[in-house]
């Protein structure tokens, strides 16, 4: 039997993320409207929710 690797989920929305990290919707807002995370970390989707990139959080934390 082949196993099939699942694909690392890069966005997640904006409520998963804080429930993931402990990080406040509004914390990361704030972020966001301060220009301290951009389009690479938190993105308006078509749908109207904000997304948050994992990977890029990721990153960003590794820099601080």
């Amino acid at each position: 039997m082949e196993l099939k690797a699942i694909p690392a989920i890069k966005w997640v929305k904006l409520k998963q993320f804080s429930q993931l990290t402990g990080i406040t919707e509004m914390a990361v807002r704030k972020k966001r409207h301060e220009g301290k995370w951009g389009e690479q970390i938190v993105k308006t989707a078509k749908d109207g929710m904000l997304y948050v990139n994992i990977e890029e959080y990721q990153k960003w934390i590794e820099l601080s």
